[in-house]
């Protein structure tokens, strides 16, 4: 594990990280627990997690992912939308498997139809399936199963059915020029620890510590009329099923110029500038 400012994990946090309690189905959050202890990222062989979102503008924009191929890019914090995405593609998925309809609605739909895109910063991804889907704690408790420690499934906050993450972005990636022996080499001029890379990040901070309490999946009880009919929205280069009357929803949900996102001071909140 491995962050900038050349920094190693104890042997304390190591046995935290791999978990004392086995046999227990309690798991770290690596965000938080990268917040916790200042790491930016968990550079593995296959692959390179982040624990940190920039929340910056400048990396932040309204527009499909494209994972970064670059040294410098790679070596930049990952975007908060890929969380967000991994978990709308999971859930559909699993979704599609089992049988059960879905809709995608709201801000997700809204970044769908506006830019094929999730919104940058949005708090959440946004689902409508049946009411009496969304009442089912069984079917919830079969879903938590369904995805093991992925992600948390059940009534969470006022009694919301929610999905939330316990995976942190991560690209796959071959990194194994970076290891020797199993270990990763902490050559600062080597690597994900260049100048070039560290140069690059320094405009992007400070990091921020808590997006990852504001990402997650909401399951919405869908009114009969969002199953009079579908159509397709294409987010991420990925189609998923939504709403018929899509540009009247819209309209409804966030006024007539919802094309065009609202600019609240220096910073885009994603939605229109007139809400419903």
């Amino acid at each position: 594990m491995a962050k900038f400012g050349n920094m190693f994990l104890s042997d304390s946090l190591h046995k935290v990280d791999r978990g004392v309690k086995e046999g227990v189905p309690e798991f770290p959050d690596y965000a938080h627990f990268g917040n916790d202890h200042g790491i930016l990222r968990i550079v593995q062989e296959a692959r390179i997690e982040w624990t940190t979102c920039i929340a910056n503008g400048q990396q932040c924009k309204e527009k499909p992912y494209f994972p970064p191929v670059e040294l410098p890019r790679l070596g930049m914090p990952i975007c908060c939308m890929v969380v967000l995405d991994r978990m709308l593609q999971d859930i559909t998925n699993a979704l599609n498997t089992i049988g059960i309809r879905y809709r995608v609605i709201y801000g997700t739909l809204l970044g769908g139809i506006r830019s094929k895109a999730i919104i940058p910063w949005t708090h959440d991804v946004d689902l409508g399936l049946d009411k009496d889907i969304c009442s089912n704690r069984t079917f919830f408790s079969k879903l938590q199963d369904h995805f093991g420690g992925m992600y948390y499934l059940g009534h969470y906050f006022m009694d919301m059915p929610r999905m939330v993450p316990h995976i942190p972005a991560y690209i796959e990636v071959n990194n194994s020029s970076l290891f020797k022996e199993g270990y990763c080499r902490m050559d600062l001029d080597q690597g994900f620890y260049s100048e070039e890379i560290k140069k690059s990040i320094e405009s992007l901070t400070p990091l921020s510590l808590h997006w990852r309490d504001r990402g997650y999946l909401d399951f919405n009880p869908a009114p009969d009329i969002w199953w009079n009919g579908s159509a397709l929205v294409e987010i991420n280069r990925k189609k998923y099923i939504t709403i018929r009357d899509i540009d009247y929803e819209l309209k409804n949900w966030y006024g007539y110029d919802y094309m065009k996102p609202a600019l609240h001071g220096e910073t885009w909140n994603g939605l229109s500038d007139v809400g419903a």
